[in-house]
């Protein structure tokens, strides 16, 4: 049987591959709570406050995101491995009713609903009340282990993964109850946890602000191609500089790390003020923007603990850490002008000098991978391709105003270079010098005279 065709059948397939280019604009933070079995959760601006508890440090970090106003497409939310502590929200009293959903792996849940018999109820009796019904539960029990610790109005049921990393639980549905979390990671296992679920942001901060999290973190977000954002309350670093270093700024400083920013703020363990700096700026393109000068919303002048704006002095101070803060001037706040990282390095010359390595490796990683039915020859002309798709790439940080359009890219000639060399098919001693364009954060020293007489042009 005949079968038709038409008089010409054309098919055409795309030799275009396109290389993943990292996310330079997302920032994540780290927490520890139980309210995802996902290690990280997204959230927009749209999004947030029906994701998270209103309560929460995240909430809180999420809400100093989204308040600034630059568009920040999204915030990761990394969750630390933690134990949950619930206690009452108030004193209790007879035929006061409590809620608290737990949910497990399996999908098991149990949706307690409590009401307290006891005349003259502790805090400990309710609690205790709520676990028995947890214990009831089987299919719970085998994954929550349960324990009702301190006494009175200092009780709490605290809830622990039965079986460690295996297990894990979620807490939802509380009425007439509050949640706390304790984390049960190191900085350096929680990170590593988190990167493996979700890589694509740029910048972390964290809830957990102990100098021993910070050091941790800081060296393990140091050895990315990332930063790493904190800041800190205690009345310390606003001293000088003690010798061997006392504070977790000057500590840090000490260890001159490149991709480590620190600074100080009353409210850096409340309302996480380094998420809003890093927010302000980082919906930007890599290359277009300088920390510094930023009139960041919803944050305050940085203050010391009685309240008073700090002084000259004690900005000095935090300067000599490599430490950033908010400053007033003119009745405008404001992220200080010479916001550097711990080595003295600006983070926005890390961000762009990052971005332009994975867009350059991603350009030629897709010239490359695009000879489909061709090569590039290990000629003058093959080098000349390699060297066109570097060109591009510079040329679009300066038109970033990154850096200056002077720079020069030197390639081998392909006559010089031996055959063993060409037989790798490897090329290889490709470079270029580019000077960066800096960025005017402040103005000093503009002088002038006055005087009585016409002056003269």
């Amino acid at each position: 049987m005949a079968t038709y065709s038409p008089l010409a059948n054309v098919i055409i397939s795309l030799a275009t591959a396109s290389f993943d280019r990292d996310g330079f604009g997302i920032p994540l933070f780290m927490s520890a709570h139980r309210y995802s079995s996902n290690r990280v959760i997204a959230v927009t601006k749209d999004s947030y406050s029906t994701k998270l508890p209103t309560n929460s440090a995240v909430f809180a970090a999420a809400q100093t995101a989204f308040a600034q106003p630059n568009g920040l497409s999204q915030l990761l939310i990394g969750r630390i491995e933690a134990d949950a502590q619930i206690g009452l929200l108030a004193a209790p009293a007879q035929n006061d009713n409590f809620k608290i959903t737990v949910e497990v792996n399996d999908g098991d849940k149990i949706e307690i609903d409590y009401t307290e018999v006891a005349a003259s109820p502790t805090q400990e009796i309710v609690l205790d009340g709520i676990k028995s019904l947890l214990d009831a539960d089987g299919n719970i029990a085998d994954h929550v282990a349960t324990a009702v610790v301190g006494s009175g109005d200092a009780a709490r049921l605290v809830l622990t993964t039965a079986t460690g990393n295996t297990d894990y639980f979620i807490v939802s549905g509380l009425s007439g109850l509050f949640d706390e979390y304790v984390d049960q990671e190191t900085a350096t296992e929680a990170y590593t946890a988190i990167k493996a679920e979700n890589d694509t942001f740029y910048a972390v901060t964290s809830e957990i602000k102990t100098p021993t999290w910070i050091e941790a973190l800081a060296t393990s977000v140091n050895a990315d191609d990332k930063q790493y954002w904190f800041t800190v309350s205690d009345q310390d670093v606003l001293q000088p500089i003690a010798n061997p270093a006392v504070d977790v700024l000057a500590s840090i400083k000490e260890k001159a790390f490149e991709r480590v920013v620190g600074g100080y703020h009353q409210d850096a363990n409340t309302s996480f003020p380094e998420v809003g700096a890093l927010a302000y700026n980082l919906p930007f393109l890599a290359g277009t923007i300088v920390w510094g000068n930023d009139r960041t919303s919803g944050i305050s002048v940085s203050q010391d603990d009685t309240g008073k704006n700090l002084t000259r002095t004690e900005k000095q101070y935090l300067l000599d850490r490599n430490a950033f803060f908010w400053d007033l001037q003119g009745g405008i706040t404001f992220l200080n002008s010479d916001v550097k990282t711990s080595s003295g390095e600006r983070p926005e010359n890390i961000r762009g000098r990052d971005n332009m390595e994975v867009d350059i490796a991603a350009s030629v990683s897709e010239l490359l991978l695009n000879q489909v039915g061709r090569k590039i020859p290990y000629t003058s002309r093959g080098i000349a391709q390699i060297t066109s798709v570097v060109d591009t790439t510079l040329q679009t940080y300066v038109q970033r105003g990154f850096i200056e359009g002077d720079y020069v890219i030197s390639a081998p000639d392909a006559r010089l270079i031996a055959g063993g060399i060409k037989a790798t098919q490897k090329l290889d001693n490709l470079t270029f010098v580019a000077q960066l364009s800096g960025a005017i954060t402040m103005v000093d020293a503009i002088r002038g005279t006055l005087q009585l007489d016409e002056v003269v042009q």
